[in-house]
């Protein structure tokens, strides 16, 4: 049996996908098989945003 692939996003929330907007549930799921993910523009800021000192910062910041 082959496996269906699954996007990082699908395997992290499992079956909560389900709960998703249906448009949010498309773009986190994986490409369709013959398809491809095209993505264009200039990243702001590259990371993800953590809590720190009760204020949302990039985690490369320094606390302060």
């Amino acid at each position: 049996m082959t496996p269906v692939p699954q996007s990082p996003y699908a395997r992290a929330l499992g079956e909560r996908i389900a709960d998703l907007h249906p448009r949010l549930r498309t773009y986190f799921q994986a490409v369709p098989e013959g398809m491809v993910g095209v993505g264009i523009g200039t990243f702001q800021r590259v990371g993800t945003l953590v809590a720190c000192c009760g204020r949302s910062c990039a985690c490369s910041s320094s606390a302060g």
